[in-house]
């Protein structure tokens, strides 16, 4: 019974904020546009550390294509921050989706490093921040009971599209093999260069009905709100980051650092160790993305039910860093030869002269 009115309680929760996204003008657009980008990004994620391989980067070159990803990423976000309080989301998420499309179209496109690089530099400029750029803009017209609610709906739509994209792996290269594109390595463009399309439509329908994103006004706190809320508010001396802040700050730093580590480092270990390819591995993936969408979900209830985010925050770390060194434990040897010295082979013995 208790699991029955979880679950009931998450779908109705989950099934108003995405008629508040759908039915609000300055949020539809916007919507769509993450919903389109992320199906785009994730339809290639299987194939692209193996897409590089077959382009020839080492796993050194691999890693720095990452690090160009990242880099942006990390330094840019206060500028967009910045930029989406002084000119409004629309110009802010035509420049992050701009970007990462044409990023994504040169890498997709690469023949070299360098092509990579500077691929991965400019999906850099877009990327993450696209999505930030959005979930913010999102929040901002919300009411403020409601935000985290919100934030828990748009992470688990993002979340659902990536197991249908990952899903969709599998018949798009069965598709592809049908069609006659027999060379592996021209799969893996095919399915790279999809990307950007993905990226563009949305692009394209901001710039042609963005109107309501340009004119919108950001969603004041009500009269109603709990007169804590302006005791929280007050003012804190200058240069002076409360501690909650610090320790969330240092948390998101080092969750950023640890997926941007793993998404370069899995599917390496994974053809190290286990010689898998990325048919093979799109399906763990795919697994993935189903536990995440079902864990987020099931947040805003676990949260209230435990007493505030930060609890249940604090135990699904705690459940992922034990969790995280599972696939890296004893693993098959794919060599058949298991002794890193054998034995020198001993000489022939010469046939008696008769």
């Amino acid at each position: 019974m208790a699991l029955a009115g979880y679950l009931h309680e998450a779908i109705a929760g989950q099934w108003e904020q995405l008629q508040h996204f759908w039915r609000t003008p300055a949020l539809r657009i916007p919507i769509i546009n993450i919903w389109v980008a992320t199906f785009g990004a994730a339809l290639h994620g299987p194939c692209t550390t193996f897409f590089l391989l077959e382009l020839g980067l080492t796993t050194a070159e691999i890693g720095n294509g990452g690090m160009l990803m990242s880099l942006p990423d990390l330094f840019l976000a206060p500028l967009y921050g910045w930029a989406l309080d002084r000119f409004g989301a629309y110009p802010v998420i035509c420049v992050t989706a701009g970007c990462c499309a044409f990023g994504c179209i040169v890498r997709g496109l690469a023949t070299s490093v360098i092509h990579v690089y500077i691929g991965s530099a400019i999906i850099g400029l877009g990327a993450s921040n696209l999505w930030v750029s959005v979930l913010s803009h999102i929040s901002q017209h919300t009411e403020p009971s409601k935000r985290e609610a919100c934030v828990s709906a748009f992470v688990f739509q993002v979340a659902t599209l990536r197991i249908v994209a990952k899903g969709a792996y599998f018949p798009c290269v069965w598709l592809l093999e049908r069609c006659g594109v027999s060379s592996l390595f021209m799969r893996y463009r095919i399915m790279m260069v999809s990307c950007p399309l993905f990226c563009i439509f949305g692009w394209v329908a901001l710039a042609c009905c963005g109107g309501a994103v340009r004119n919108a006004q950001p969603q004041l706190a009500s009269k109603a709100e709990p007169p804590r809320a302006a005791a929280e508010a007050a003012p804190l001396p200058r240069h002076v980051w409360p501690l909650s802040f610090v320790v969330i700050a240092a948390g998101v730093l080092l969750d950023a650092v640890s997926r941007t580590s793993a998404s370069v480092a899995w599917p390496l270990i994974a053809r190290d160790r286990y010689g898998w390819g990325a048919s093979e591995f799109a399906l763990p993936l795919f697994v993935e993305a189903m536990v995440s969408a079902a864990l987020v979900f099931f947040a805003p209830t676990l949260s209230e039910r435990a007493g505030g985010g930060a609890r249940t925050s604090v135990a699904l770390a705690l459940l992922a860093a034990l969790l995280a060194g599972c696939p890296v434990g004893p693993h098959p040897n794919p060599d058949p030869n298991p002794h890193p010295n054998p034995p020198p082979t001993p000489p022939p013995t010469p046939c008696p002269v008769h």
